[in-house]
Protein backbone atom coordinates (compact mmCIF):
# COMPACT_ATOMS: atom_id res chain seq x y z
CA UNK A 1 0.00 0.00 0.00
CA UNK A 2 1.49 3.61 -0.92
CA UNK A 3 1.88 6.05 1.46
CA UNK A 4 -1.10 8.33 0.05
CA UNK A 5 -3.12 5.36 0.67
CA UNK A 6 -1.90 4.70 4.08
CA UNK A 7 -2.41 8.68 4.81
CA UNK A 8 -6.02 7.86 3.24
CA UNK A 9 -6.99 5.35 5.68
CA UNK A 10 -5.47 7.37 8.98
CA UNK A 11 -7.47 10.56 7.60
CA UNK A 12 -10.79 8.66 7.38
CA UNK A 13 -10.36 6.54 10.65
CA UNK A 14 -10.14 10.25 12.79
CA UNK A 15 -13.00 11.27 10.62
CA UNK A 16 -15.09 8.53 11.57
CA UNK A 17 -13.74 8.45 15.32
CA UNK A 18 -14.67 11.74 15.43
CA UNK A 19 -18.34 11.13 13.68
CA UNK A 20 -18.87 8.40 15.86
CA UNK A 21 -17.84 10.37 18.82
CA UNK A 22 -20.60 13.06 18.10
CA UNK A 23 -23.28 10.51 18.29
CA UNK A 24 -22.61 8.40 21.11
CA UNK A 25 -26.34 8.23 22.88
CA UNK A 26 -25.43 7.66 26.55
CA UNK A 27 -23.32 10.01 28.90
CA UNK A 28 -20.37 8.47 29.98
CA UNK A 29 -19.51 6.72 26.89
CA UNK A 30 -16.32 7.90 25.85
CA UNK A 31 -14.47 6.87 22.14
CA UNK A 32 -10.47 6.58 22.02
CA UNK A 33 -7.92 6.46 19.14
CA UNK A 34 -4.53 5.63 19.27
CA UNK A 35 -1.75 6.10 16.92
CA UNK A 36 1.40 3.94 18.02
CA UNK A 37 4.63 3.98 15.58
CA UNK A 38 8.16 1.96 16.74
CA UNK A 39 10.83 0.34 15.24
CA UNK A 40 12.64 -2.60 16.42
CA UNK A 41 15.76 -4.97 15.00
CA UNK A 42 16.60 -8.65 15.05
CA UNK A 43 14.39 -11.12 15.97
CA UNK A 44 11.54 -13.64 14.25
CA UNK A 45 13.23 -13.87 10.94
CA UNK A 46 15.66 -11.18 10.46
CA UNK A 47 18.78 -10.44 12.01
CA UNK A 48 20.52 -7.57 14.17
CA UNK A 49 20.49 -4.28 12.11
CA UNK A 50 17.33 -4.64 9.94
CA UNK A 51 15.11 -2.47 10.88
CA UNK A 52 10.84 -3.29 11.46
CA UNK A 53 8.37 0.03 11.38
CA UNK A 54 5.18 -0.90 12.70
CA UNK A 55 2.56 1.38 12.73
CA UNK A 56 -0.39 0.56 14.80
CA UNK A 57 -4.41 2.17 14.75
CA UNK A 58 -6.04 1.46 17.92
CA UNK A 59 -10.12 2.28 18.23
CA UNK A 60 -11.08 1.52 21.78
CA UNK A 61 -15.15 2.22 22.85
CA UNK A 62 -15.73 2.36 26.75
CA UNK A 63 -19.16 2.13 28.12
CA UNK A 64 -20.26 2.13 31.53
CA UNK A 65 -19.13 -1.51 32.69
CA UNK A 66 -16.76 -2.39 29.98
CA UNK A 67 -14.45 -1.20 26.92
CA UNK A 68 -13.63 -2.81 23.78
CA UNK A 69 -10.66 -2.29 21.42
CA UNK A 70 -9.36 -3.00 17.77
CA UNK A 71 -5.31 -2.86 16.93
CA UNK A 72 -4.58 -2.67 13.26
CA UNK A 73 -1.13 -2.87 12.81
CA UNK A 74 0.65 -2.05 9.30
CA UNK A 75 4.43 -3.67 9.01
CA UNK A 76 7.61 -2.54 6.89
CA UNK A 77 10.44 -4.36 6.52
CA UNK A 78 13.56 -2.45 5.00
CA UNK A 79 16.94 -4.12 3.98
CA UNK A 80 15.27 -6.48 1.02
CA UNK A 81 16.85 -7.60 -1.85
CA UNK A 82 14.29 -6.48 -4.75
CA UNK A 83 15.75 -9.46 -7.35
CA UNK A 84 14.91 -12.22 -5.15
CA UNK A 85 11.52 -14.00 -4.58
CA UNK A 86 10.57 -14.26 -1.75
CA UNK A 87 12.75 -10.85 -0.85
CA UNK A 88 16.07 -12.00 0.92
CA UNK A 89 17.63 -9.89 3.36
CA UNK A 90 20.42 -7.80 2.59
CA UNK A 91 19.36 -4.55 0.12
CA UNK A 92 17.66 -1.02 0.65
CA UNK A 93 14.11 -2.59 -0.47
CA UNK A 94 11.59 -3.19 1.62
CA UNK A 95 8.33 -4.61 2.00
CA UNK A 96 5.01 -4.27 4.20
CA UNK A 97 1.67 -5.39 4.69
CA UNK A 98 -1.00 -5.34 7.33
CA UNK A 99 -0.63 -7.72 10.15
CA UNK A 100 -2.29 -9.29 12.78
CA UNK A 101 -5.39 -7.76 13.95
CA UNK A 102 -5.87 -7.60 17.47
CA UNK A 103 -9.47 -7.46 19.83
CA UNK A 104 -9.50 -6.97 23.24
CA UNK A 105 -12.54 -6.87 25.66
CA UNK A 106 -12.32 -5.63 29.34
CA UNK A 107 -14.65 -5.81 32.14
CA UNK A 108 -14.09 -3.92 35.35
CA UNK A 109 -14.21 -6.19 38.22
CA UNK A 110 -13.22 -3.75 41.36
CA UNK A 111 -11.95 -0.48 41.55
CA UNK A 112 -8.54 0.69 42.66
CA UNK A 113 -8.18 2.71 45.57
CA UNK A 114 -5.14 3.23 48.60
CA UNK A 115 -6.97 0.85 50.61
CA UNK A 116 -7.70 -1.99 48.06
CA UNK A 117 -6.18 -3.72 44.81
CA UNK A 118 -8.56 -2.83 41.78
CA UNK A 119 -9.20 -5.92 39.41
CA UNK A 120 -10.27 -6.16 35.70
CA UNK A 121 -10.97 -9.26 33.70
CA UNK A 122 -9.14 -9.13 30.21
CA UNK A 123 -9.90 -11.11 27.22
CA UNK A 124 -7.99 -10.67 24.19
CA UNK A 125 -7.99 -12.36 20.36
CA UNK A 126 -5.53 -12.16 17.76
CA UNK A 127 -6.89 -12.88 14.10
CA UNK A 128 -5.23 -15.73 12.08
CA UNK A 129 -1.84 -15.88 10.71
CA UNK A 130 -1.07 -13.45 7.95
CA UNK A 131 1.39 -13.73 4.97
CA UNK A 132 4.73 -13.14 6.00
CA UNK A 133 6.02 -9.23 5.67
CA UNK A 134 9.46 -9.43 4.83
CA UNK A 135 10.13 -12.92 6.18
CA UNK A 136 9.21 -11.48 9.23
CA UNK A 137 6.21 -13.64 11.37
CA UNK A 138 3.57 -11.43 13.39
CA UNK A 139 2.91 -13.69 15.25
CA UNK A 140 0.06 -16.80 15.22
CA UNK A 141 -3.38 -16.78 15.62
CA UNK A 142 -4.48 -16.48 19.92
CA UNK A 143 -6.57 -15.94 22.32
CA UNK A 144 -6.14 -15.35 26.14
CA UNK A 145 -7.65 -14.74 29.41
CA UNK A 146 -6.17 -12.61 32.03
CA UNK A 147 -6.56 -10.48 35.12
CA UNK A 148 -5.58 -7.26 35.55
CA UNK A 149 -4.01 -5.84 39.09
CA UNK A 150 -4.38 -1.90 39.94
CA UNK A 151 -2.73 -0.70 43.41
CA UNK A 152 -2.02 3.38 43.81
CA UNK A 153 0.02 4.06 47.02
CA UNK A 154 0.29 7.90 46.95
CA UNK A 155 2.43 9.14 43.81
CA UNK A 156 3.17 5.39 42.64
CA UNK A 157 0.92 3.04 40.73
CA UNK A 158 1.65 -0.54 40.67
CA UNK A 159 0.12 -2.55 37.90
CA UNK A 160 0.58 -6.40 36.85
CA UNK A 161 -1.18 -9.11 35.29
CA UNK A 162 -1.61 -12.73 35.05
CA UNK A 163 -3.06 -14.67 32.34
CA UNK A 164 -3.08 -18.00 30.04
CA UNK A 165 -3.40 -17.85 26.37
CA UNK A 166 -3.40 -20.44 23.72
CA UNK A 167 -1.89 -20.32 20.68
CA UNK A 168 -3.12 -21.58 17.27
CA UNK A 169 -6.32 -21.30 15.04
CA UNK A 170 -9.70 -21.79 16.65
CA UNK A 171 -11.94 -23.94 14.87
CA UNK A 172 -9.22 -25.81 12.77
CA UNK A 173 -6.44 -28.68 13.12
CA UNK A 174 -4.02 -27.11 15.03
CA UNK A 175 -4.46 -28.53 18.57
CA UNK A 176 -2.38 -25.19 19.71
CA UNK A 177 -0.24 -24.15 22.53
CA UNK A 178 -0.96 -23.03 26.40
CA UNK A 179 0.77 -20.87 28.34
CA UNK A 180 0.81 -18.90 31.45
CA UNK A 181 1.82 -15.62 31.12
CA UNK A 182 2.32 -12.62 33.51
CA UNK A 183 3.32 -9.34 33.72
CA UNK A 184 4.62 -6.96 36.62
CA UNK A 185 4.88 -2.77 36.38
CA UNK A 186 5.38 0.31 38.61
CA UNK A 187 4.52 3.58 37.65
CA UNK A 188 5.65 7.64 39.30
CA UNK A 189 3.61 10.36 38.59
CA UNK A 190 7.22 12.96 38.20
CA UNK A 191 4.53 15.90 37.33
CA UNK A 192 0.73 16.77 37.49
CA UNK A 193 0.75 15.60 33.94
CA UNK A 194 3.49 13.70 33.73
CA UNK A 195 3.84 9.90 34.55
CA UNK A 196 7.26 7.26 33.99
CA UNK A 197 7.53 3.90 34.70
CA UNK A 198 8.78 0.30 34.07
CA UNK A 199 7.42 -2.95 33.32
CA UNK A 200 8.68 -6.82 33.25
CA UNK A 201 6.92 -9.52 31.15
CA UNK A 202 7.48 -12.81 31.63
CA UNK A 203 5.57 -15.65 28.64
CA UNK A 204 5.70 -19.50 29.97
CA UNK A 205 8.00 -21.52 27.31
CA UNK A 206 5.99 -23.93 25.43
CA UNK A 207 6.20 -26.14 22.87
CA UNK A 208 8.83 -24.75 20.08
CA UNK A 209 8.75 -21.18 21.26
CA UNK A 210 11.15 -20.58 24.23
CA UNK A 211 10.51 -18.55 27.32
CA UNK A 212 9.64 -14.64 26.74
CA UNK A 213 11.44 -12.33 29.28
CA UNK A 214 10.96 -8.71 28.22
CA UNK A 215 11.07 -5.14 29.87
CA UNK A 216 9.83 -1.97 28.81
CA UNK A 217 10.63 1.77 30.27
CA UNK A 218 8.31 4.19 29.09
CA UNK A 219 6.66 8.41 30.01
CA UNK A 220 3.49 9.41 29.41
CA UNK A 221 2.34 13.29 29.01
CA UNK A 222 -1.33 13.43 29.70
CA UNK A 223 -3.26 16.99 28.19
CA UNK A 224 -7.60 16.50 29.57
CA UNK A 225 -8.20 14.34 26.53
CA UNK A 226 -4.69 14.05 24.96
CA UNK A 227 -1.90 11.70 25.58
CA UNK A 228 1.38 11.60 24.53
CA UNK A 229 3.75 8.54 24.84
CA UNK A 230 7.18 7.13 24.43
CA UNK A 231 8.63 4.19 25.46
CA UNK A 232 11.62 1.74 24.93
CA UNK A 233 11.34 -2.22 24.74
CA UNK A 234 14.10 -5.13 25.27
CA UNK A 235 13.30 -8.48 24.78
CA UNK A 236 15.74 -11.00 26.22
CA UNK A 237 14.87 -14.16 23.80
CA UNK A 238 16.81 -14.46 20.18
CA UNK A 239 13.28 -15.47 18.40
CA UNK A 240 12.06 -11.53 19.38
CA UNK A 241 13.28 -8.41 18.89
CA UNK A 242 16.36 -7.50 20.28
CA UNK A 243 15.09 -3.43 20.74
CA UNK A 244 12.04 -1.34 19.96
CA UNK A 245 11.32 2.37 20.47
CA UNK A 246 8.41 3.89 19.57
CA UNK A 247 5.86 6.53 20.02
CA UNK A 248 2.09 7.04 20.59
CA UNK A 249 -0.36 9.55 20.96
CA UNK A 250 -4.32 8.71 21.97
CA UNK A 251 -7.19 11.40 21.79
CA UNK A 252 -10.54 10.43 24.11
CA UNK A 253 -14.17 12.12 22.55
Amino acid sequence: MKRSARLFLLYAGWAGAAAAAGSLPVPGQRLDLQVTSEISTGGEAEPSGIPVRQSTLSLRYRAEGWSAQADVPWLRVAGLSERAQPPVLGSRAADEGLGNVRLKLLVPLRAASPARTGMDLVLRLQGADRALVGGVFGGDAGQSVRLALQRPIADWKLFGHVGWRRGGNLPGSDPGRAAWQGELGVSRLLAPRLEAGAVADLRQAVRGDPMLPEATLYAEFKDRDRKWGVFVTRAFAPAFPDLAVGLNYRASF
